[in-house]
């Protein structure tokens, strides 16, 4: 597998963008693969979250920060790497745009909460909207910080429910070991592999992984 871009992508915040990137990052960087995180939050979480690895002497992927020229930049950086992730703003911008007109995959985190719920239709309506232009690009919703919310659960089910949009089997739990791993500069399959867990974040990435093995990496702008 090379050159793919996954765009980890929400219209709004607090729903783990940042945490996922990382941990995600962090695992597949741990087995081998060429990755790069791209950091498009004014927040800068990733840049932060670089910063203290180099600062703990840790062997993590590459990062870079990102304001403009996404449709340029990334594919060409992309072409270097094997998976290219993008760490979406946390709302509705050019920003957020330029990322699904790149991405071959777009990942969307949600917690099980009502609000959470009702604003992921929002972002799945521009991803509709981009799959329109490029049918090419595929997506997926994965619930995020899981709790035990039924009814939120079924706002999500139905939501996702939707032509062009996949649902992610796997739930990553509300669980300390991921912030923990993340505040260290790592991931939490690096951080406390053997942990339930590590054993979500590596679920994750395995299935995201099987779903770019079907995917032609072509990211165009």
């Amino acid at each position: 597998m090379s050159g793919y871009i996954v765009a980890i992508a929400s219209e709004k915040g607090g729903v783990g963008k940042s945490t996922l990137t990382a941990s995600l990052a962090a695992h597949w960087h741990s087995t081998g693969l060429r990755i790069l995180a791209v950091d498009l939050d004014p927040q800068g979480t990733l840049q932060d979250w670089a910063a203290v690895s180099e600062q703990n002497g840790l062997d993590g992927p590459s990062v870079v920060g990102m304001a403009e020229n996404v449709r340029r930049t990334v594919p060409n950086l992309a072409d270097q790497h094997d998976i290219t992730l993008i760490d979406c703003p946390g709302r509705m911008d050019t920003r957020l745009v330029s990322a699904l007109a790149v991405a071959d995959y777009a990942l969307v985190p949600v917690p099980p909460g009502a609000p959470d719920a009702w604003a992921l239709g929002r972002v799945l309506t521009k991803i509709e909207e981009m799959q329109m232009h490029r049918p090419e690009l595929r997506a997926a919703v994965v619930v995020n910080r899981a709790i035990r919310t039924r009814v939120a659960h079924t706002i999500v089910d139905q939501l996702a429910d939707v032509e062009g949009v996949s649902h992610c089997p796997v739930r990553i739990g509300n669980r300390a070991a991921v912030a923990e791993a993340v505040a260290a500069g790592t991931g939490v399959t690096v951080y406390d592999g053997g942990s339930i867990a590590g054993s979500e974040m590596r679920r994750l990435a395995d299935w995201l992984r099987s779903e770019l093995e079907g995917v032609e990496a072509t990211h165009a702008a």
